[in-house]
């Protein structure tokens, strides 16, 4: 990541970006940019404005004041919170992948789509569920067909709101992997989190949130008691295990 200028390898950049509900200032000043290679995740206290800051970054939300730009051409993907999303509406898995490509008005897919949805969701290990209705869906396989629908538009940065949230310790793992192969082939990946042992303590690069970036950098770096309680306004200590940082609360002295 980058924080000076525009740069070669940048994706996007936030530049005194401030975004507001009403009267209600959000994001406050925030400065930040996602390069080329970029796996980096987003934590802080509910209300500090993860969420938000996705929507800016994706476009979905106009900010207040400031700006982001993004590179000329950028395809982007944003995977919503499974919670925020009605499952009850009437498509199948495959509908609602092939919903992401281009099909200017047409009612029918092409064999290229059609190739496309059978390599996309082979990839990340859903191709039998195809014709299943979304609703039919584990948590994981929810994130992973999202996943699969950016792919389906040739997504090069992918935004991803909460992806492991209410997943078990085994799939929130699998859908972390899946993220890292992803980052390999050249994706780049930013997501929010409030897992920050079982997430955000395994990503090479962290920004703090809480209206405004507290902080922003490797994680190693970012993850001291300092910053985390700016961040999250309550005492923490940070302890190692295994070569990673592992985030509990300070002991209330007696």
């Amino acid at each position: 990541m980058t924080d000076t200028g525009w740069q070669p390898d940048l994706l996007l950049e936030a530049k005194q970006l401030c975004c507001s509900y009403g009267p209600d200032e959000v994001l406050t000043e925030v400065n930040l940019g996602i390069a080329v290679g970029d796996f980096v995740g987003i934590v802080g206290p509910s209300g500090s404005g993860k969420s938000t800051l996705l929507r800016a970054l994706s476009g979905s939300l106009a900010p207040s004041s400031g700006q982001v730009s993004r590179r000329r051409g950028l395809s982007l993907g944003f995977v919503p919170q499974v919670d925020h999303v009605n499952w009850d509406f009437p498509v199948t898995v495959a509908q609602c992948i092939l919903m992401a490509s281009p099909r200017s008005g047409r009612p029918w897919t092409t064999r290229v789509e059609r190739h496309r949805l059978a390599e996309v969701t082979e990839r990340l290990g859903i191709a039998e569920l195809t014709n299943r209705h979304i609703r039919a869906l584990s948590g994981g396989q929810q994130q992973r067909m999202f996943i699969a629908r950016a792919l389906m538009a040739n997504a090069k940065l992918l935004l991803l709101d909460e992806p492991t949230s209410g997943l078990d310790v085994r799939t929130r793992h699998d859908v972390l992997h899946l993220l890292q192969e992803l980052k390999q082939d050249g994706i780049s990946v930013v997501l929010t989190t409030h897992d920050l042992n079982g997430i955000a303590a395994h990503l090479p690069t962290l920004v703090c949130l809480n209206r405004r970036v507290v902080a922003w950098g490797p994680t190693q770096d970012v993850l001291t008691p300092q910053v985390l309680e700016e961040t999250y306004c309550s005492p923490m200590e940070v302890l190692q295990h295994a070569g990673f940082p592992v985030v509990v609360d300070r002991p209330i002295a007696r």
